[in-house]
């Protein structure tokens, strides 16, 4: 996970598809280690790489496990689902440097 963490900055100056690639890499590994807040926070991050307006779940156009994602966007991650969403990969940059 902190590699995907050290590779984030660069991934913000890149194509989507690499900041895509990463984020979803991150959301597992942030499952993965038990830390859903962070994974959360990346969820919220890829939706806000979606074209506006354009309907559809968090993690349809990824590799994000459906179930995993009804979690992290509803009940008591939502909210952090929603800074990920506000902020991008710019929040996650900040809160998390490495």
């Amino acid at each position: 996970m902190d590699l995907l963490l050290q590779a984030l900055p660069s991934a913000a100056m890149t194509e989507e598809a690499v900041r895509r690639t990463v984020l979803t890499k991150l959301v597992g590994a942030a499952d993965a280690a038990g830390d859903l807040v962070l994974a959360a926070r990346c969820l919220g991050a890829l939706q806000a790489l979606r074209q506006p307006g354009r309907p559809g779940s968090p993690a349809q156009d990824c590799d994000v496990d459906q179930a995993l994602a009804r979690r992290l966007t509803h009940g008591a991650y939502a909210t952090y689902f929603g800074e990920g969403l506000a902020g991008g990969t710019a929040l996650l940059t900040t809160l998390y440097p490495r």
